[in-house]
């Protein structure tokens, strides 16, 4: 990561002024050691920024400024390295799931808050040293597949089963395990033998989720309530 050996995290803001204003006051609420390490750039025009995407270790674009110029499909036709992670922010909610789906890093709701900001500075640290792929067992032997590609892993007896859309995979790390090397912001643990993808859920019914494949996963009440 270019951050990581000039020790500047570079944040580029392809929105709002209120937005940009607010990461401005972010900073500046920081410790001078950390503020130091930070950079933060404005762009109120979609050609600025991709003139300077490939300097940026994050970029946070308004959904609808994304949705509406297919920014992902264009950002790879330049062939932009995924060391710049895309975030996702809105007012509405439902952006979520067009942001994990089409790649983004994390999505925010709008207003940014203080504490979001922090996390994603840390999670975006954090994630250049942790690989986003996880290693599983399949019919051709050992595969890494992404974590977003995930629907919800199931404890079965020795081992437990990873599922996607297309494959079902093995592997002899517990639940337990996989909670701690997953992303939390992506997944969660809905049941004693069920961690799922919080994105793929389409609905929460009595004692089960439905996922988007037609997959039902058992839900525990603690999860439900919640």
């Amino acid at each position: 990561m270019r951050g990581a050996k000039s020790e500047i995290l570079t944040i580029g803001i392809w929105d709002k002024a209120d937005t940009y204003e607010q990461a401005l006051l972010f900073v500046d609420k920081l410790d001078p050691g950390i503020r130091r390490r930070l950079k933060i750039l404005f762009f109120p025009e979609e050609k600025e920024m991709f003139h300077n995407i490939m300097e940026l270790d994050i970029l946070v674009a308004d959904y609808h400024l994304i949705s509406a110029g297919d920014l992902m499909r264009r950002v790879k036709d330049q062939g932009v390295t995924s060391s710049c992670k895309l975030v996702v922010v809105s007012e509405k909610m439902d952006a979520y799931k067009y942001a994990y789906n089409n790649g983004a890093f994390l999505f925010l709701l709008k207003p940014l808050a203080v504490d979001d900001l922090y996390e994603l500075v840390s999670d975006v640290l954090v994630s250049n040293v942790k690989d986003s792929l996880v290693r599983v067992r399949g019919e051709a032997g050992d595969e890494r597949i992404e974590q977003k590609d995930i629907l919800f892993i199931e404890a079965n007896r020795s081992c437990t089963l990873v599922y996607t859309k297309d494959e079902v995979y093995r592997s002899s790390i517990s639940l337990t395990k996989w909670k701690e090397v997953l992303n939390p912001r992506l997944f969660i643990r809905c049941h004693r033998s069920y961690i799922v993808n919080k994105v793929k859920i389409e609905r929460v019914k009595e004692n089960e989720c439905t996922l988007s494949t037609g997959e039902r996963v058992l839900i525990s009440k603690s999860f439900k309530n919640g």
